[in-house]
C-alpha cells in the first residue's frame, strides 16, 4: 500500500465461521469386489472463545503501565490477526462484533479474576451470566465481575458495538521495527468511554478489558433487559470472560518528560558538604571524578564504607577492555592506596542481571538455555564413562591439551575461542564422538577376523 494512503473497512469477515468442520475424501474403483474406505479429517475454525494468545495483540494504546494525560483519548487494541473481532457469532445479534473493550478505573465496583471454568460459569442467583459451561472449556480462564448498574452503563448496545471495530489497512515501510511484521490489514477494537482523571502524580488506575459478548445477544438487543440489569435488583453482578486486559495511570496533569524529571528526588545522589582539608587530598581527588562514599554490606556479614560512581561522567574514559565475568564479587575493585573498595561496575553488574531477569521473555530464555546445556552436560557424561570404560581417557585428554594450547596461540586480543567454556565442550563432545567410533569400529573388524 502506498505510504500517503490508509484503507478502512467497517468489518472483514472469515471465510469460514467459528465451529468444527470435517472433511471427507472418498474414491470409486472400477475394480470388482474392491471398496475404499473414505479418509475423513476434522478441525476447529475459530478464535478460542476464552482465550486470546499474546501474538494476537499488536499494540495497544495508552501503553501498558504508562502515566500520563491520556484523559481525551479513546483507549484502543490493535490485533494482527485482522478478521478476529468477527471470527464467531453474537446470539441474537450475528452482524456484530463478538468482542467489545470495557473500561473501568479503580474506584468502581469491577474486578478481575482467574477461576476454572466450570465453577467461573455456574450458575448463582443475583449474578447475569449467559455463558453455560460445557466440557469442551479446560482450564482456567479470566472473568470480570462488575456491578450490575456499572456493566449497564459502560457495555455498548449493538448499535455502538458495530462501531467499536474495525480493520485498517496502513503502509508501514517506514515505522515497523520488528523482524517479522504482520499483514498490512490490522484489526482495532475500541472503547466507548473516556478514561477517568485525578490531579496528581500518580493519578488514576484505568483498567481495559477485552470481553466475550457471544453469549449477550440478548442483553445487546432487548433494552428492557438492559434497563432490568441497570438497575440492579434482580441482578447485583454480571461476570463476562476477559480474554486480555492492561492497565494505565492517568492525571488530569501535564506529564511530559519535563514534569517527571523536574520532580525526582535527587537527594540519594547528592554528595554530602564537605569542609575544606576536612578529607585528605586522595580521597578529595576521587570525589572530584564523580565517586561518592556508600554503605556496603559484605558477603560475611561485616559492614564498610566503599566508593561508588555514577553512569555520568564529565570526562572521556578510556577503554580498559574489560571481560565478562561470573558474578557480582568478579566486578569489585580494592585500592590498597585508601584501603577502600569501587563497587561501581559491581553495582551495575547486579542491577543489569536484576533488570534482565525481570524481562519474562529473556528468564525464560535463560531458563530453556541453562536446562538444555544441562541436558548437553549430562550426555556427554555418560559418554565420557563410556570413553573411560573403553581405555580411552589418555587419548581423549592429550588431543584435548593440543587443542587448548593451539586455541590460546591463535586466540586474539579482544578475545577468542575459550576451549574451557562452551565451545570448549562442544569440541571435547565431539573428540568424544570420534574417538569412541574409532575404537567400536577397531572392535568389530577384530571381532570380524576372529569369526
Amino acid at each position: 500500500m502506498e505510504q500517503e494512503m490508509i484503507g478502512l473497512a467497517s468489518k472483514m469477515e472469515p471465510g469460514l465461521a467459528a465451529g468444527a468442520y470435517t472433511l471427507k475424501a472418498s474414491q470409486d474403483s472400477s475394480i470388482p469386489d474392491s471398496k475404499i474406505e473414505p479418509a475423513l479429517f476434522s478441525f476447529r475454525c475459530g478464535a478460542d472463545p476464552l482465550r486470546m494468545q499474546q501474538t494476537d495483540v499488536y499494540s495497544v494504546y495508552p501503553p501498558r503501565e504508562a502515566f500520563g494525560k491520556f484523559e481525551r483519548v479513546l483507549p484502543n487494541i490493535v490485533f494482527t490477526n485482522k478478521t478476529l473481532p468477527w471470527e464467531r457469532k453474537v446470539n441474537k445479534a450475528d452482524k456484530a462484533p463478538w468482542l467489545a473493550l470495557l473500561l473501568f478505573d479503580e474506584t468502581e465496583d469491577a474486578a478481575i479474576t482467574s477461576l476454572p471454568a466450570e465453577e467461573a460459569f455456574t450458575p448463582a442467583q443475583g449474578r447475569y451470566c449467559p455463558v453455560n459451561y460445557d466440557s469442551s472449556m479446560a482450564g482456567n480462564c479470566m472473568i470480570l465481575d462488575a456491578a450490575a448498574g456499572l456493566f449497564g452503563s459502560i457495555c455498548p448496545d449493538v448499535g455502538d458495538l458495530a462501531l467499536c471495530a474495525h480493520a485498517r489497512c496502513v503502509c508501514r515501510d517506514n515505522k515497523v521495527t520488528e523482524k517479522d511484521p504482520p499483514e498490512e490489514w490490522l484489526s482495532v477494537l475500541l472503547s466507548t468511554r473516556y478514561p477517568a482523571a485525578v490531579s496528581g502524580e500518580r493519578g488514576i488506575r484505568n483498567i481495559c478489558c477485552v470481553v466475550s459478548l457471544e453469549h449477550f445477544g440478548e442483553f445487546l438487543t432487548d433494552p428492557a433487559l438492559r434497563a432490568e440489569i441497570a438497575k440492579g435488583e434482580t441482578y447485583k453482578t454480571v461476570r463476562v470472560p476477559v480474554l486480555y486486559s492492561w492497565s494505565f495511570y492517568c492525571s488530569s496533569e501535564e506529564f511530559d518528560f519535563k514534569t517527571v524529571f523536574e520532580r525526582l528526588d535527587a537527594g540519594a545522589l547528592q554528595l554530602p558538604e564537605i569542609k575544606k582539608d576536612s578529607l585528605p587530598e586522595e580521597l578529595l581527588n576521587l570525589m572530584k571524578l564523580g565517586y561518592g562514599p556508600v554503605d556496603h554490606q559484605l558477603r560475611d556479614g561485616s559492614s564498610t564504607v566503599s566508593f561508588y560512581r555514577g553512569p555520568f561522567r564529565a570526562y572521556q574514559e578510556k577503554e580498559s577492555g574489560m571481560t565478562p565475568q561470573m558474578n557480582g564479587d568478579a566486578w569489585l575493585r580494592y585500592d590498597p592506596a585508601i584501603g577502600m573498595f569501587d563497587i561501581t561496575y559491581s553495582a551495575a553488574y547486579c542491577l543489569g542481571r536484576q533488570l534482565a531477569l525481570q524481562n519474562g521473555s529473556y528468564a525464560a530464555a535463560l531458563h530453556k538455555w541453562r536446562s538444555e546445556n544441562k541436558t548437553q552436560a549430562g550426555k556427554i557424561r555418560q559418554r565420557y564413562i563410556l570413553a573411560c570404560r573403553l581405555g580411552l581417557e589418555p587419548e581423549i585428554s592429550s588431543c584435548c591439551m593440543e587443542l587448548m594450547t593451539k586455541s590460546q596461540k591463535d586466540a586474539v586480543p579482544d578475545g577468542g575461542s575459550n576451549l574451557s567454556g562452551i565451545e570448549g565442550t562442544g569440541l571435547f563432545s565431539e573428540l568424544m564422538e570420534k574417538a569412541i567410533k574409532e575404537r567400536l569400529e577397531r572392535a568389530a573388524k577384530e571381532l570380524l577376523k576372529l569369526t
